[in-house]
């Protein structure tokens, strides 16, 4: 239970989307792993679709709610020379991020309804960071008229499914029953999707904040410590801690204690980059990895963030409470951190330097 207060979190960590936060590249190969024709039957219904209603294109997307994020795309999109000259190369993860770029921009793409003129526009424009040339050749060229989304599973809980049809004629609501036919044998294929979702989280995320867990924390940082050392990129590292948390547990019992550590868990995701990597290393420890990041810019962004975890109220049973968390964060040098371990000793050294001085701060190396 988050306490009303929550508002106070009004600052966010300039967003990238071209990383996920569940590690979509290691979900899409455990996918590719599973035996059987479940992807091909799904290419072939967005084909048939694509056929059956003699439309541009139509895509099978799959956004995960608690997560947030388009976990799996499949598509069936005319082969044109216009798409690849205005900068669309379509493969599954350009077709993710393309989701990903318009739903950040206009979350109505995830409901139903059929999108023309105006909002059509909208969609495009948002792509094309209002690139008139480019918007032009979609509209003239590629000869886009409307943009269709009909839900799928829609009482699933956890995922959204949705078909989008690119169509060069407007499309009437009927057609959507059309649609319903597939619905039998898509939920075969997208069983697969769900299972080994489910299984991949479990094996690599914390099951109550949502983060990345302390052994998928530290493969994530050991591959970012690999791309830097090619391409000499800044990397800082930084160990939370909740001060005194044995406290909240004892005076307001554990699920007080959990109620924190979950609202951390949301809070960091909101308040932190794609990009970066945020794993529960412990009870009350988290990894925050700020990728292409120097220190002086990390300790402004910790610092924001260490006001911010201050400054919130939570409330349980009708008791109102505060915590505070120091860091230790430390700027990855070659020469210095000859292995993982060294550098995590580092962060973790400054971190208990930040207790020792006080807590409720931050001490950088």
């Amino acid at each position: 239970m988050l306490s009303q207060n929550s508002s106070k979190l009004n600052y966010t960590y300039p967003t990238d989307s071209s990383s996920g936060s569940a590690d979509l590249g290691l979900f899409s190969q455990l996918l590719q792993m599973v035996d059987g024709d479940w992807s091909d039957s799904i290419h072939a219904i967005c084909s048939h679709i694509h056929n059956h209603f003699s439309a541009l294109g139509v895509s099978l997307s799959i956004y995960d709610k608690i997560y947030n994020e388009f976990i799996y795309v499949s598509y069936s999109i005319n082969a044109h020379k216009t798409l690849k000259e205005v900068g669309i190369d379509i493969n599954v993860n350009t077709a993710v991020n393309i989701l990903t770029d318009i739903y950040t921009k206009n979350t109505s793409i995830l409901e139903e309804k059929i999108f023309t003129g105006t909002e059509l526009k909208s969609i495009v424009a948002n792509y094309f960071n209002n690139d008139k040339v480019k918007i032009d050749r979609i509209f003239n060229e590629f000869n886009l008229k409307a943009i269709a989304a009909f839900p799928v599973f829609e009482s699933n809980g956890t995922f959204t499914c949705f078909f989008h049809v690119l169509s060069n004629r407007e499309i009437n609501d009927s057609e959507k029953t059309k649609l319903n036919e597939y619905v039998p044998q898509l939920n075969v294929a997208l069983e697969i999707v769900f299972l080994v979702r489910k299984l991949f989280l479990k094996a690599t995320h914390d099951g109550l904040t949502k983060l990345f867990n302390h052994k998928q924390g530290e493969i994530l940082l050991t591959r970012e410590i690999d791309r830097i050392s090619r391409n000499r990129d800044c990397l800082t590292v930084c160990m939370l801690d909740i001060d005194d948390f044995k406290k909240v547990n004892d005076m307001y019992g554990h699920r007080a204690g959990d109620m924190v550590l979950e609202f951390l868990g949301k809070f960091l995701t909101m308040k932190m980059r794609k990009s970066d990597i945020i794993s529960r290393y412990g009870g009350e420890e988290f990894l925050l990895v700020l990728t292409e990041t120097s220190m002086e810019t990390a300790c402004r962004v910790l610092n924001r963030l260490k006001t911010l975890i201050r400054d919130h109220v939570f409330t349980f049973d009708s008791e109102e409470f505060s915590i505070t968390a120091s860091f230790g964060v430390v700027e990855y040098n070659p020469d210095a951190h000859t292995s993982l371990d060294d550098l995590i000793k580092a962060a973790d050294e400054m971190l208990y330097k930040a207790k020792r001085n006080g807590k409720n701060r931050i001490e950088c190396s």
